[in-house]
């Protein structure tokens, strides 16, 4: 799909099961196991779907992800908890787009959910975390790194530690309090949902 200069592209951060009654609240079973059937835990399905651009922008050519997925850095337990696809999904999809993760020069990250951020980072030898997108700027919002930080209730456990974690290095982290620009002809601007402090991209 072409949008001005950009070619977007959906690319698959893998899938992963979340409780169906956290996930359609007060709706009825009855209503929603027809159309996303529950497994024996009353997980269902759900899926970590990036945003890829790539384009010629301003004498430069760009290339943006939107959101990480899941990623691979949490512990096997973790990962069964939530039954998640495996490790490297995204890297492999990327590889399929004809990207490597140090093609990407921007990170736009929505929210701080571990289902959209966890693969922003990996972790080193030691366990600390590193930036999966070497070459990137990556962008969050201020409030929502702040939420990370000290969840507030009801926010907490889809949000992974260490997600936000800075780190010294070229380019790094930019909280952005306002709309902004990320890049010329592509943005960003807060919008209220879940967690309050999500963007929306423009």
């Amino acid at each position: 799909m072409r949008l001005g200069p950009w070619d977007l592209q959906v690319v698959s951060g893998g899938t992963f099961r979340l409780d169906g009654g956290g996930m359609f609240g007060t709706v009825p079973k009855v209503l929603w196991d027809p159309l996303c059937p529950a497994d024996a835990e009353n997980r269902i399905l759900m899926a970590c779907n990036c945003l890829l651009l790539r384009g010629q922008v301003a004498g430069r050519q760009r290339t943006v992800l939107v959101d990480t997925g899941n990623g691979d850095k949490q512990d096997d337990r973790f990962m069964a908890r939530f039954q998640m696809e495996g490790r490297g999904v995204l890297a492999r999809n990327l590889a399929r787009a004809g990207v490597t993760p140090a093609d990407v020069d921007l990170v736009v990250l929505t929210h701080l959910h571990f289902d959209h951020a966890g693969g922003a980072t990996g972790l080193d030898p030691a366990g600390l975390p590193v930036p999966a997108f070497p070459n990137a700027r990556y962008v969050v919002q201020q409030r929502d790194l702040d939420n990370a930080r000290a969840p507030p209730h009801g926010n907490g456990p889809r949000t992974w530690p260490g997600t936000g974690s800075p780190w010294p290095r070229p380019g790094g982290w930019t909280w952005s309090r306002a709309p902004a620009n990320c890049c010329p002809d592509c943005g960003c601007a807060p919008r209220p949902a879940t967690p309050p402090a999500s963007r929306r991209w423009r």
